[in-house]
């Protein structure tokens, strides 16, 4: 049996597989309704290196499956928005 994926999760798919190769334009929708575009990557060649030793750190806080965390490369810092959100990606 063949599951068709929705046009939203078929945009989080790609979304997904494209951070870690370079920049994506995502449009979401905030929590205050405003709409926003964040150019943002995951690429370990453009995020800044860990501060921290991750073996000796104790987990700072746990993994939302909802939110997807990336690297505002316009903002130069760390940005988060939820899946449910997300209106494109290009």
């Amino acid at each position: 049996m063949t599951v068709e994926l929705t046009e939203h999760e078929k945009t989080v798919e790609y979304i997904k597989a494209e951070l870690p190769k370079g920049e994506v334009v995502v449009e979401f929708v905030k929590l205050d309704g405003d709409r926003r575009l964040m150019t943002c990557t995951l690429d370990k060649n453009v995020i800044p290196a860990p501060t921290k030793d991750p073996v000796t750190q104790d987990k700072v806080r746990k993994v939302n499956e909802n939110v997807c965390v990336a690297w505002d490369v316009n903002a130069n810092g760390w940005r988060s928005f939820r899946w449910d959100r997300v209106v494109s990606a290009k």
